[in-house]
């Protein structure tokens, strides 16, 4: 991917030569005016010439920029120095340009149509390009996903068979205004129908939900089938993103995965309130059976401390810790969680002071961990908190 980026740079500076073309041109619109108003000044005639060598400058410059794009765009298509349509673009360059395009639209099919209608090489990077698939964040429009009521869930289908087995993003919208139980209970199927193709789910619901019954089943099912899917089966699910469930409505308590997901590599939960929120045990529980998780952020969760809690949780592979207004979280997982040797980045969020009711354990924490940056957030007890963090971090 060296050569588009070349491209990028290039295409880059010469926009950066035109804005100066541009500029240059307006002074040469206020020397000419000047000038002409006595032409038969010398120094005016001077200063008309000053200002017209900038001009010819940016030209030049202009000029370069082109012809440099140029080559790059032919020595990667192999093309004589003519100018490339984009029927003979690199496979490179259209991989960047497709999921660019799908991350704006709404991923319904007449976008996707309109990508063939402009270069018919399109279906054939698409059809031989697993990769397109994988990196395209996938949002759940029912509107759209079921305008046909005949092919159900086809069009996710279609991303998943196209991506020939690698990780595909789940953004489903859980705002309660479609039918959400279809959905959840859609992509649970394809979870069991295709257990190492989802990669990354992200749960995330508005500030406000119009039906609330909906909100509850979306919810509660997610995590009952979605997570769980059958009993004693693991999926490969890799990254897990809940957050802004916050109206606290809901009549049940969720029931968070007790399965091991071993492929799990990253956890954020942010802004939950009970009972939406996982008790600390679940957190914990979740975490002991998440050998490689990498990723841990925890922002502003509101759940009081139930059920039993591991004696230790070993995460080998962590390297970010993000926690923020946790109050009733953090200070469990500090005496419990025991990172590996890797680089370990701290984020902490000081809002307020019982953030961290137990300094001494979150002190412990950051003592037999590896911690190689500390960035602190909202800083309402510097004089307290930071000075004490930093003296037992020996490498920050």
């Amino acid at each position: 991917m060296e050569a588009p980026d070349t491209w990028l740079a290039a295409r880059k500076g010469f926009e950066e030569a035109a804005l100066g073309f541009l500029d240059a041109c307006t002074t040469l619109k206020d020397a000419a005016i000047r000038s002409g108003a006595s032409l038969a000044r010398e120094e005016m005639i001077e200063s008309f010439t000053n200002q017209y060598k900038p001009v010819l400058e940016s030209f030049d410059l202009i000029q370069g920029c082109m012809h440099h794009s140029q080559r790059v765009l032919n020595a990667v298509a192999n093309l004589s120095p003519q100018r490339v349509p984009i029927s003979k673009l690199p496979t490179e360059i259209l991989i960047r340009i497709f999921p660019a395009f799908l991350a704006s639209s709404h991923h319904g099919s007449y976008e996707l149509l309109d990508i063939i209608s402009v270069c018919a090489r399109w279906y054939q990077v698409a059809t031989t390009t697993p990769t397109l698939w994988n990196h395209v964040d996938l949002r759940t429009y029912p509107e759209q996903i079921y305008e046909d009521a005949s092919c159900g869930f086809g069009w996710i289908n279609f991303f998943l068979t196209r991506s020939r087995g690698l990780p595909v993003h789940f953004n489903p919208s859980l705002d309660g205004r479609y039918s959400n139980d279809c959905v959840m209970f859609e992509l649970v199927l394809l979870i069991q129908n295709y257990p190492t193709a989802v990669g990354f789910i992200q749960l995330h619901g508005g500030e406000y939900y119009g039906d609330m019954v909906s909100a509850h089943y979306s919810f509660t099912e997610s995590m009952r089938l979605l997570l769980l899917t059958t009993p004693g089966t693991s999926v490969s699910l890799r990254s897990l993103a809940t957050g802004v469930l916050r109206p606290a409505l809901f009549e049940h308590l969720p029931m968070w995965p007790l399965t091991s997901l071993p492929q799990l590599v990253e956890l954020n939960l942010e802004n939950l309130a009970e009972p939406a929120c996982p008790s600390p045990s679940a957190i914990c529980m979740m975490m002991s059976a998440c050998p490689l998780l990498h990723t841990l952020q925890l922002w502003n969760l509101e759940t009081e401390p139930c059920g039993r809690l591991p004696s230790s949780i070993q995460l080998p592979n962590l390297r970010l810790l993000d926690p923020k207004n946790a109050p009733n979280i953090i200070p469990l997982l500090s005496s419990r969680i025991f990172p590996g040797t890797p680089r370990l980045h701290v984020r902490l969020g000081l809002h307020s002071s019982n953030t961290y009711q137990a300094p001494d354990a979150f002190r412990a924490l950051l003592s037999r961990s590896n911690v190689s940056s500390l960035t602190v957030r909202e800083i309402y007890e510097l004089n307290y908190m930071t000075p004490c963090f930093m003296s037992i971090i020996p490498y920050l």
